[in-house]
């Protein structure tokens, strides 16, 4: 028992001493000197495993910095929390490789300062957690969380919510758990493509699956079939069986490449799930001497930038990180003013470009009102 309240003391006073130095550094500038282990000891009263265990966090938190033979200094992270300081929003995102990772960070850093707030990138390794585990000891006023698992469960929201601070899931509908979110409307990707295909008279279509069958991209499978459906159309499902963290392009190369190996497509309309692998279907399709978009037309979704230099260019579902970014950083203003909760789900234009024509001579061309209709 003694032992027992020997830590408990021990620990009691190093929370204190914790508090009282950060309370103090807060009060100094950048670059002040700050007191050494032996004068905190004897202005505190406390042992000097105390003293070290309380620099040292103060340190990880980037607060103070050490330099050897010349004594530890305040850094400018007290700026942060000066009077008047932006907010810090935490951007917890997983570390796998690809295009829409670096693109969605290069948006949440270039709006930053337009919306008036500091950012702290946080990456956690996709391959072990499916939302950050732990926060580093330092301000973060609101975490934007973007999972690597599929679907949330319960026990992510409560680590999520142990962190005591207002999070954002980012590019998933947490309705069931009652989160804040904001979302792609992926049920309505499939259904828009769908229609822009029945529209230009296609009746042969064909869905190609070109990433791992997550819940997303099932939405966007689901919203295109049921759109054709309606419309009494069946089309041929082509799942290329890529697997998470896997390259898809050269699979897409030869699951088209086979598909064409006795001839022409049946399909004269192609919606590939994704945009970066159409590059192997067009490589394929040109192998086999079928002509886009005279033969067959092609969309992607994406619009991640390189699609528009795609020969000829890719129509494709504008995917916009930016307005996806943006709608972000607006539920964050609110939620630091204390709002109700949050749910927005983003529905997305077409992008038409040169994949995509009419076919000749189709009956099933709908009216010239495209753009005042809806699905």
């Amino acid at each position: 028992m003694v032992r027992k309240n020997a830590a408990v003391s021990s620990g009691h006073k190093y929370e204190q001493l914790y508090r009282e130095l950060k309370e103090q550094l807060f009060a100094m500038s950048p670059g002040s000197s700050f007191p050494s282990v032996r004068e905190l000891m004897k202005s505190h009263g406390v042992s000097q495993a105390t003293v070290c265990k309380a620099l040292a966090d103060l340190e990880e938190e980037k607060l103070l910095s050490r330099n050897v033979g010349s004594g530890t200094f305040v850094t400018e992270e007290v700026l942060k929390y000066s009077p008047g300081a932006r907010p810090v929003i935490g951007l917890s995102i997983p570390n796998w490789p690809g295009k829409s990772n670096a693109l969605k960070q290069y948006h949440f850093y270039k709006l930053k300062d337009e919306y008036g707030f500091e950012l702290l990138f946080l990456p956690f390794d996709y391959q072990k957690y499916r939302v950050i585990p732990v926060l580093p000891r330092t301000r973060i006023d609101l975490l934007i969380v973007s999972p690597s698992a599929d679907n949330l469960r319960n026990e992510d929201a409560a680590l999520l919510e142990s962190f005591g601070i207002p999070f954002i899931v980012f590019g998933r509908d947490c309705n069931r758990l009652r989160l804040n979110c904001v979302w792609r409307d992926e049920e309505f990707i499939g259904m828009k493509v769908a229609r822009e295909l029945l529209e230009l008279g296609h009746r042969k279509l064909a869905l190609v699956i070109t990433e791992p069958r997550i819940s997303a991209v099932e939405s966007r499978c689901k919203g295109f079939l049921q759109y054709c459906e309606l419309n009494g159309v069946t089309p041929q499902v082509i799942d290329c069986g890529i697997a998470p963290g896997e390259n898809s392009l050269p699979k897409v190369y030869r699951t088209i490449t086979n598909l064409l190996h006795d001839g022409r497509p049946e399909a004269t309309g192609f919606f590939f799930i994704s945009e970066e692998p159409v590059l192997g279907a067009y490589k394929a399709f040109y192998e086999a001497g079928v002509k886009i978009p005279e033969e067959v037309s092609i969309i992607g979704c994406g619009n991640t930038g390189d699609s528009e230099f795609f020969h000829p260019g890719l129509t494709t579902v504008d995917d916009d990180m930016q307005q996806m970014v943006r709608c972000t950083y607006e539920a964050a203003q609110k939620l630091l003013r204390n709002s109700e909760l949050i749910n927005t789900g983003i529905r997305f234009e077409l992008v038409e470009r040169g994949s995509t024509a009419p076919v000749p001579g189709s009956s099933f061309l709908m009216s010239n009102n495209k753009g005042n209709s809806k699905c």
